[in-house]
């Protein structure tokens, strides 16, 4: 299979150049190509058929396509096996809701983070039991934002996936 093989779902325009101080619009315009975009989907599978090629061609041919699934099962799950992703809001917002992730403290060993929510964008909000204490007393609080839309911020939608929820209220221990 062959990339040119794949219609594109749009196009869009791409800065090649070095990060530098052009002297003026035009010569930063030179860097500029317009190319093909692509899904994820449409990346996994061009390159689960690179996979499936090139095992056939380093094998001699003595390969059975359930050697070659598992294979490729196993190359492309490895890395999602925990990660999720979301290409809409309203993806996420169902995931959260079947899921029964609420707002609270959760807990993964010593670490303890309360779950603001999500919003409409795809943002999960999260913050300290710290901070939960001083919003609690009348002050304002800060609180962190994900775009858990992004693939690089699953790993954090996916620490509240395998944490424990303790509640909406912190017992803290003095020993």
């Amino acid at each position: 299979m062959k990339l040119s093989e794949i219609e594109a779902v749009g196009r869009t325009k791409i800065f090649t150049g070095e990060m530098r101080v052009y002297k003026d619009m035009s010569e930063f315009n030179e860097y500029i190509e317009e190319v093909d975009v692509y899904t994820a989907e449409q990346m996994q599978e061009y390159a689960k058929e690179c996979v499936r090629e090139a095992i056939i061609l380093n094998s001699g041919g003595t390969v059975s396509d359930d050697m070659i699934k598992r294979a490729i099962d196993s190359a492309f799950s490895r890395r999602t096996r925990k990660m999720t992703k979301f290409e809409t809001a309203n993806e996420l917002i169902s995931f959260v809701k079947k899921k029964e992730l609420k707002r609270g403290f959760y807990q993964k060993g010593k670490r303890i983070q309360w779950l603001v929510g999500f919003d409409m964008l795809g943002f999960m909000q999260v913050t300290t039991p710290a901070q939960v204490r001083k919003s609690r007393s009348g002050f304002n609080c800060s609180v962190t934002n994900w775009n858990v839309l992004l693939e690089e911020n699953s790993p954090k939608l996916d620490w509240f996936l395998s944490a424990k929820y303790i509640g909406t209220e912190l017992e803290i221990k003095n020993d």
